[in-house]
């Protein structure tokens, strides 16, 4: 997957978490290295509560020389062992969502 985004109306309900479950399951079950970046410190937080491990943090400047806001990209690797036991115990905000999602 390249990216994810989520309407605010729909943050912090586990709509993202969702989309992402199915192919995160067949990632890891088949062994395979799940990496992703986000530049979003708000999401750093819920990645690392999903099963994520932080790899790193690197500071872009959007002009070099410039006096302009830069950007912060955090690299994020699924560790496969907390994906699985954070999966086994879906919360009621997940079921609302795979409800809501289902009726879509």
């Amino acid at each position: 997957m390249h990216a994810l985004a989520v309407l605010p109306e729909w943050h912090n309900r586990g709509a993202a978490a969702v989309l992402f479950a199915p192919m995160l399951t067949r990632s890891v079950q088949a062994g395979r290295r799940v990496l992703g970046t986000t530049t979003a410190t708000y999401n750093v937080s819920k990645y690392l509560h999903l099963g994520c491990k932080l790899l790193g943090v690197e500071e872009f400047e959007l002009v070099p020389g410039s006096a302009g806001k830069g950007l912060t990209r955090y690299a994020l690797e699924v560790v496969p062992e907390a994906f699985v036991a954070n999966a086994l115990r879906k919360g009621k905000k997940t079921v609302v969502v795979e409800r809501t999602l289902a009726r879509l």
